[in-house]
C-alpha cells in the first residue's frame, strides 16, 4: 500500500499529463485466498463518481467488496486504517 500523499501526487501527474484520464487508487484486502475465490475487497479512491462507475464492474470480477472511499488518496488512507 502506498501513502495517501503519494497517491494524490500520482493523480496530479496523470491529470497534468493527460487531462482526459483519471487515476484510480484501489488498494486490495483479502490475500491469495481472496484472489483465488474472487472475494477481494477494494477500497477505491477516485476524483469522480463517473470513474468509479467505470471501474466498478472490472473490480467486481475480482472481488465482492467494492467500497467507494472518496477522492484520490482516500483508498490508501482507508487501507492503512484497515491494516492498523
Amino acid at each position: 500500500t502506498i501513502s495517501p500523499t503519494v497517491s494524490k501526487s500520482i493523480q496530479e501527474m496523470v491529470t497534468l499529463v493527460s487531462p482526459k484520464h483519471d487515476y484510480v487508487d484501489a488498494p486490495v484486502s483479502g490475500g491469495v485466498k481472496g484472489a483465488t475465490n474472487a472475494t477481494l475487497s477494494f477500497m477505491v479512491g477516485t476524483s469522480s463518481s463517473e470513474t468509479f462507475a467505470l471501474v466498478q464492474p472490472l473490480l467486481q470480477k475480482m472481488g465482492k467488496g467494492i467500497i467507494p472511499c472518496g477522492g484520490p488518496g482516500s483508498g490508501s488512507a482507508v487501507k492503512l486504517c484497515n491494516n492498523a
